[in-house]
C-alpha cells in the first residue's frame, strides 16, 4: 500500500526564499515525488499537520488546490 504526504522540498538553493510544494510518494521503500506549481516560505506551511497557515493571503485557495491535487494522485 502506497503512502502519501504534502512536504515543503527545502532541498535545493533557490533565488527566492520560496520553496516548492510536492506530494511524496512511498510505495514498497521507493520514493516518488509529484509536483504541484505551489511555491511557499517556510514560514507559512505547517509541516505536521501538511496545510498552509492562515498567516497566508490565499491560504484557503492553495489548501484547496493542495487537496485536489493530492486526491488525484491517490486516484490514480
Amino acid at each position: 500500500m502506497a503512502s502519501f504526504k504534502v512536504i515543503l522540498d527545502t532541498r535545493g538553493r533557490k533565488e527566492r526564499p520560496e520553496y516548492p510544494l510536492k506530494i511524496r510518494i512511498t510505495h514498497l521503500r521507493k520514493t516518488w515525488y509529484y509536483h504541484t506549481d505551489v511555491y511557499l516560505a517556510p514560514e507559512f506551511w505547517n509541516s505536521k499537520s501538511g496545510i498552509v497557515l492562515k498567516s497566508h493571503p490565499n491560504h484557503k485557495l492553495i489548501n484547496l488546490k493542495i487537496r485536489k491535487q493530492l486526491l488525484a494522485v491517490e486516484e490514480q
